[in-house]
Formats: structure tokens, sequence, C-alpha cells
């Protein structure tokens, strides 16, 4: 039997039942929506992948340990502490855990089931907190986008603010800006609710010191050159000039070139649809939204000096093999995404056949070709480049 006499042997039901089924709110349950599939997706990626943008990548932060600490602390003791508690050379100087909540769940987590129950709450939360933005925007739930936008995602991954420009770039002028000022509203709750809880002048010095980390972050990262045995997993545009050219301020300065350059399109593209604006919101145009919102995603990471997370890779995936009408693009997709995909197993393998003999310094697989070949930096370029081609189809005749 041949797939389509297959496909149209299969039992399918007529419009309407359909329809009658999703009204009844156990059917609503029962069929999953695409944001349903985007979680599962976001989940399936976290846990899924052993590499630098899975579940490991959870615990590579080194405050996991002492928010767990802090947090035990404010259990034990019922309060939350005003002074440093772990330093050695300034021991009980003022301080405050600004993040006390989370460490209380940390903490209370860590008792229940370990480090695997931290790890196993943050990769769900990571997940809801993407999907309920994204639905939330393109929905045009007003409080809700706020919400998720000002409160909870520009404190922890301000790089996702590219969401607020989609229903900017759609048309939807009045809710772009009252997103924009719920968002800047929430986030003054947020910090000013710090600030006082840590008092004036010590919070205010506290966002002094982030501000002025964000600006040497650059020029002070330990930049890998060619001294260095491989590139590593950091496959920024930054990082692979400076690992091929040199550590030098004229590198620097060309890899940031190389950047503005590779965002041009996106630009363009976004000044067409500025000009030719479809005010429709993102929920009736679902295939312009989304390549919009994956466009934006991906231009954050070519603009960011650190690509440590790809945690949409597999779902912009899906969605470009899906809409994909030319056969040579869905093969190009497999070409880059397919080897990407099995790295996994072969880190595993190479594991099982080696042992610790594979391993650099802990955390590196030596016989891993994402050492050597920027292969996350090509993907996430691949994808980027059918994306523009695709907004520039879309932004003439909308989908």
């Amino acid at each position: 039997m041949t797939p389509e006499s297959t496909i149209a042997a299969l039992p399918s039901l007529p419009p309407a039942r359909i329809d009658a089924l999703l009204r009844h709110r156990w059917g609503r349950l029962v069929v999953p929506s695409l944001l349903d599939l985007l979680f599962i997706a976001l989940i399936g990626w976290l846990f899924m992948s052993s590499g630098p943008h899975g579940w490991q990548s959870l615990l590579a932060d080194a405050d996991v340990g002492w928010h767990i600490r802090t947090g035990e602390y404010i259990l034990d003791h019922h309060q939350v502490p005003h002074q440093d508690l772990y330093s050695f050379s300034k021991p009980g100087a003022p301080w405050f855990a600004w993040e006390w909540l989370s460490d209380v769940i940390d903490a209370l987590l860590f008792r229940w089931a370990g480090l695997k129950g931290v790890v196993l709450a943050a990769g769900v939360l990571i997940a809801l907190f993407a999907t309920f933005l994204i639905d939330a925007v393109l929905q045009e739930k007003l409080v809700w986008a706020s919400f998720w936008l000002g409160a909870v995602i520009l404190p922890i991954k301000p790089h996702w603010a590219f969401a607020l420009a989609m229903p900017l770039l759609l048309g939807r002028y009045r809710f772009f800006l009252q997103l924009l000022l719920g968002a800047v509203f929430a986030y003054l709750i947020v910090a000013g609710t710090t600030i006082l809880a840590g008092g004036f002048e010590y919070g205010i010095r506290q966002y002094q010191d982030y501000l002025g980390f964000l600006t040497r972050l650059t020029r002070d990262y330990p930049w890998w050159g060619p001294d260095k045995p491989f590139l590593g997993y950091n496959h920024s545009i930054m990082q692979i000039v400076l690992y091929y050219l040199g550590v030098s301020a004229a590198n620097m300065r060309l890899a940031t070139l190389l950047k503005l350059i590779l965002l041009l399109p996106l630009g363009w593209i976004g000044l067409k649809f500025l000009r030719n604006p479809i005010k429709k919101a993102g929920s009736e145009v679902p295939e312009t939204a989304l390549a919009l919102v994956f466009a934006f995603y991906l231009g954050a990471f070519i603009w960011l000096d650190m690509v440590w997370e790809l945690s949409l890779g597999v779902v912009i995936f899906a969605y470009l093999l899906a809409t994909s009408e030319q056969r040579w693009m869905r093969v190009l997709l497999w070409i880059v995404f397919g080897p990407y995909a099995l790295l996994d197993i072969w880190r595993l393998i190479s594991y099982l056949g080696f042992g610790d003999r594979v391993l650099y310094q802990g955390a590196y697989v030596l016989t891993d070709p994402l050492l050597y070949i920027p292969w996350i930096m090509i993907l996430l370029l691949v994808f980027y480049a059918i994306l523009l081609s695709k907004l520039n189809r879309l932004s003439v005749k909308p989908v």
C-alpha cells in the first residue's frame, strides 16, 4: 500500500465533529495545541540533550550550590540573611538574598529529591515561561504578556525581549504600546520591591554594578585564542573570530562588524513589515508570527557573545520542516540538524568506549566534533537564512 493510499484509508473526523469536540471542555484537554507541542519540545530538548544546551547546563552555573544553602539557612532560621554567609575575604559584609523565594524553593526541592529535583523544576519552569510568553503575545493577552515579559523574563533572560517586537511588526500598534508600558511597569515593580527589601542604597549599587558588569563582559571575558587546543562550545561570532584570528581589540571590532552585517537583513525585513503592516493579531497569522519570533530569537543569539543556549532549536527545526515547500530546503534542514541531534549518542558511545581518557577538564568530550567545528553557529545561520527568506515572502503576501 502506498503512503498516499495509507493516508486516505485512515479514518477522519468531519470538520463539524472536530469543532464540536474542541468546544467541549474535555475535548480541549485531550487534543494538544501547538503551544502544548512547544512546551513538550522544550522539555524534551532540555532533558534529552547532554550537551551544553541540555539539562547539564542547568547546573553549570556555580551559583546553584549557594542558592540551595541560602534557602536552607532561611528554612532553618526563619529569616532572610542580611550579611554575607560565604565570603572568605569579607565575612559578615552587608548582603541581601535577592532571590530568597527561589532559594527556599531550591532548598525544598533539594531536600525532597536532591539535585535531580532542582534540575527538573528548572527545566519545567523554563519551558513554561517561554510557552506562556509566546501564547500571551500571540493571543494579545495584555496583563499576562506584561507579567511574563516584565516580571519574569526580563530579569532572568533579557534577550527574550524580542517578543515585544512581534506586535509592532504585525501592525498592532496599540497592543505594542500597551505591552511596552505594561512590561516596564511590571519590571519596575519587581525592581522597586527588591530595592526596598534590600535597602535603597545597597539596591541601587547592585544594579549599577550589574550594568557595569554587562558593559565589561565582552572585554573581560576569557576568550579562547589559537593557543587553545580547540574552539570549545562557545560558538558565538566573537569567539569564532578570536579563536581563528587571535585575541585582540581589532579582531573584536571585526567580529562586531560581522554581527552587524548579519543582522542587516533582519532589520530590512523589519522595515518591510513596518511599511506594509498586516494589522492582524499573531493568532490570526500564526506562520508569519512564529517566523518573526524565531527570526528575532536567532538574531538575539547572533548578537550575543556567548552562544550557550539554543533551547528552541528543535521547535524551529520542526516549524521550518513543516512549512518549507521546496524539497531541497527540507533536505538542507536535515543535513544541518540531523548530525547535531545525533551528537549526544556519539558522546555516549565515545565515553563507553574510552572512559575518562576521552574527557578534557571534565567538561569536554575530545571526540565531540562541536569542539572543533562551530556547528551550532552554522545551524543557527542556516535556520536564520531560511526564516529571512520566508519572512521576505510573507511580508508581501502574509499567510
